[in-house]
Order: C-alpha cells, then sequence, then structure tokens
C-alpha cells in the first residue's frame, strides 16, 4: 500500500496534465487513494454495480458417515441448494488431500486455483496433487521451464517434478522471473493446476475458472476475513472467456471465519495513516537502525523509513 501511494504521487508530481483511474472492488471510499496527492486538479468517485463475471460460491462437504462421498451446495444470499454429490478416488484422511481430491474432482479441465497457506504447504499440496494426476503429453514451453528451474533454483527443485504433469505453486520467494513465467503458462492453459500463496491478496493477476479454498488464513493463524477472502474469490472468472467462475469452500463450517455469501464493501485505510497513528514504532524502528530481523517482520516499516526518507531528501 505505501509503495501504490508513492508511485501516484510521483507519477501524478511528474506529469500535471496526467488523468489517474483506479477500478476498486467492492470499496467504500477509493477516493482515499488520491487523498494525498498535492495538485489542485479534479478528483471524484463513479459508483457502479456492474459485476464483469457471476461468481457461485460453493461448499463442499462430506456425506453423514461416508468419507468418500461428498456433496456440494450453492450458496446464495436467499439459499442453499444441493447440487449434487462427488465421489473421491481414495479416502482423503489429511486436510491436504481433501483439497487436492476436491480440484481433482471439480476442475478436470484446468484454470484452477489452489489457495494455501503458506510456501512449504503450498509444495506439499503440488506434490500430492501430482502422485494424483495421470501423466500427459511433453510440452516444449513446460520442458523450457523445466529447464529453467532445474538451472536457476535446483536440480531437485519440487516444483521441475510438478510442472510435468501441468501443476505448479507460486509464492512471493521465488525468482521473478519463475513467477512471470508460470503466471503466464497458466493465463494460456498449459499450467491447469496452480498453488498459491497470500500473494493472490496482494495484486497478483490470476484469473480461473475455479477457486478451492479450506480454512484460509493470511501468515500463521490470522484467518482471511470476509474483505480479504472476496478479494481472493475475485479471482474466479475470466472477463471474455468464462461467464462464471466457482469458489468451492471446503468444509466451511469448520472455518473460523465462515464465507458469506453477502458482499459487503469495505472501508480503505491508509497503510501510512495506520503507521503515523503508531508513531512510536516507527521511530524505534529508525533508532535501532532498521534491525533485518525488525524488517523481515514488518516490512511496512521499512518501507514507510523509505517513503518518508525519500520525501525528506528531495
Amino acid at each position: 500500500g505505501i509503495l501504490l501511494q508513492q508511485k501516484i504521487e510521483d507519477v501524478v508530481k511528474a506529469n500535471s496534465s496526467i488523468k489517474v483511474f483506479f477500478s476498486s472492488p467492492f470499496t467504500s471510499n477509493p477516493e482515499i487513494l488520491l487523498d494525498n496527492v498535492m495538485n489542485n486538479s479534479r478528483k471524484c468517485m463513479v459508483n457502479t454495480q456492474f459485476v464483469a463475471v457471476n461468481q457461485n460460491l460453493l461448499y463442499v462437504s462430506q456425506v453423514h458417515r461416508k468419507i468418500r462421498e461428498w456433496q456440494i451446495h450453492l450458496c446464495t444470499i436467499e439459499k442453499t441448494i444441493l447440487l449434487g454429490r462427488i465421489i473421491m478416488t481414495d479416502r482423503p484422511t489429511t486436510e491436504r488431500h481433501k483439497i487436492v481430491h476436491t480440484a481433482y474432482q471439480t476442475s478436470n479441465k484446468g484454470g484452477c486455483l489452489i489457495y494455501s497457506n503458506g510456501a512449504a504447504d503450498a509444495e506439499d499440496t503440488a506434490t500430492l496433487l501430482y502422485d494424483l494426476l495421470p501423466e500427459r503429453e511433453p510440452d516444449t514451453e513446460i520442458t523450457a521451464l523445466v529447464e529453467l528451474v532445474q538451472s536457476t533454483i535446483h536440480t531437485q527443485y519440487v516444483l521441475a517434478r510438478v510442472l510435468s504433469k501441468g501443476i505448479a505453486f507460486h509464492y512471493g520467494n521465488m525468482p521473478l522471473l519463475i513467477r512471470n513465467e508460470i503466471e503466464r503458462l497458466f493465463s494460456i492453459g498449459k499450467i491447469e493446476y496452480l498453488v498459491c500463496t497470500s500473494t493472490l491478496l496482494e495484486g497478483v493477476n490470476l484469473p480461473a475458472k475455479s477457486i478451492i479454498i479450506r480454512k484460509p488464513t493470511r501468515g500463521q493463524g490470522n484467518p482471511l476475513n470476509q474483505n480479504d477472502f472476496w478479494n481472493l474469490a475475485g479471482r474466479a472468472g475470466r472477463l471474455g472467456k468464462e461467464y462464471s467462475g466457482n469458489i468451492f469452500c471446503i468444509e466451511p463450517s469448520k472455518w473460523s471465519v465462515q464465507p458469506e455469501p453477502n458482499k459487503t464493501k469495505q472501508e480503505i485505510k491508509r497503510a501510512l495513516n495506520v503507521i503515523e497513528n503508531k508513531g512510536e514504532e516507527l521511530l524505534n524502528y529508525i533508532r535501532h537502525e532498521s534491525p533485518r530481523q525488525d524488517a523481515e517482520k514488518r516490512p511496512d516499516l521499512e518501507f514507510a523509513f523509505g517513503y518518508f526518507y525519500i520525501r525528506y531528501v528531495l
């Protein structure tokens, strides 16, 4: 958020005649993004209820006493409708097994995003899915990416193995070149299953046919709130390619924050305002010469320090 604000201010300052437009889904105060822009230009908000694609909120839950038989309900604001049942190919004994079996049973035409709560979890989920899927014909672009992964990261890196079956994972601590190529191959359908972490919540644009979610968190032990959930779910559906997208929520009754079909508009809070209200944290961070361990835990303080320092120097 701080980096976004800084770039907005820099662009407007460098180009006095520029016009800036934002599309901000389900937000009540998008004009706040321009509050700190220091010029005399006109600022206005256009509110619309336009929906680009229809999104189906689907609940997946086990049939009582039938461990391999699961039912799917369509959840709307008015009611919940039973659509049918699926039979898992094996007993889904662990949380990850439930995720990969649901993905396999419901998303056999690709374009499937699987939300994972961390990098290690993403790799393990991709490996389980690899063991479940059949072999497929080699693809030259997939083979090229495998060779790139092996030469730049490690010959035994899990990604190089799972790619051969059209599976990949995606998280922040990966080389940008690799992440970009994964995103490209997923967008054209050569990667059919993509396991992602909370990088999806931070602006990575990866629209999909379907999203598989179970007990989602942002980091360790921080359940997704409704705003983050619908930000994530917003990837379901491809404007110009699909009329609708499917959001499969596995055992939602067991989530700490259960998904709600009724979307409400969220209020944007500028990250700098939050830090300024707790100014002592940033001052202590600067007084202690921005220790590396603190910067890794609180990247917002590092960005804030950079923001104010640049403003001071200029």
